[in-house]
């Protein structure tokens, strides 16, 4: 197990469990535009690491506690309320799709940390939830 097999786990079971996204992949700057104007198919959600922390357990064993973030943007020509409404929405969702859950992955259960506003306009919401896993990992010596 490793960090990159939860992220891309994360993107499949989001892709899955919420069908009304548009668009779900990692993160790769899609949002650092007028969001107004994206080619993007909305709503989306975007999968990224957000870093580990390793504690050391015994020989070449440490324990890494992972975190990942995925935002949710909504965009409605009807306007500000209509954007929110349904970024609220994706939020349930995700949380309803991610949190408690193990993704089939021989970690811990993903726990919610935080969600968050990121951005918002005349047209469109964003918001981050960041979650927290851990697991094992051997390093060779």
């Amino acid at each position: 197990m490793d960090f990159e097999q939860g992220a891309e786990k994360i993107v499949e079971t989001l892709k899955a469990a919420v069908p009304s996204l548009g668009t779900v992949e990692a993160y790769a700057g899609q949002l650092e535009g007028e969001l107004e104007g994206l080619p993007l198919r909305f709503p989306a959600a975007f999968v990224l690491y957000g870093g580990s922390h390793y504690e050391w357990v015994d020989g070449p064993t440490y324990r890494e506690t992972v975190g990942y973030s995925v935002m949710v943007a909504a965009r409605s020509p009807k306007g500000r309320a209509q954007s929110r409404e349904t970024a609220y929405a994706l939020v349930k969702d995700v949380l309803a799709a991610l949190a408690g859950r193990d993704l089939d992955l021989p970690m811990e259960r993903l726990r919610p940390m935080r969600t968050a506003l990121v951005f918002t306009s005349g047209t469109a919401t964003v918001y981050g939830l960041d979650f927290e896993t851990g697991f094992d990992t051997a390093y060779a010596w």
